[in-house]
């Protein structure tokens, strides 16, 4: 069983992984997570950072629970990443 993240930043394509996860027994839920920013460029100019995480969980309240929390946290930390990345690239 596999779990699928991307990253967009602009135009290009997105950069695709594929996540491996344990076994489970009943595991016929997904969730899906994504998040982006625009950043202003200046000059009207603007680039797009997106990024999303899809995971399978057992269809129960807690499963759910822990994972959408493990996806919102995976969402946040790359789209920080990202964003600090393209900040750092445009800055020199």
């Amino acid at each position: 069983m596999t779990g699928k993240s991307w990253i967009q930043v602009g135009d290009k394509q997105p950069t695709q992984s594929t996540i491996p996860m344990p076994q489970t027994e009943q595991a016929n839920a997904t969730i899906n997570v994504s998040s982006g920013i625009t950043l202003n460029l200046g000059n009207y100019e603007s680039l797009r950072i997106d990024v999303g995480i899809t995971l399978p969980c057992k269809p129960t309240k807690k499963d759910v629970e822990d994972t959408y929390a493990r996806c919102i946290e995976w969402v946040e930390e790359k789209l920080q990443q990202q964003t600090a990345e393209v900040k750092n690239s445009i800055k020199k």
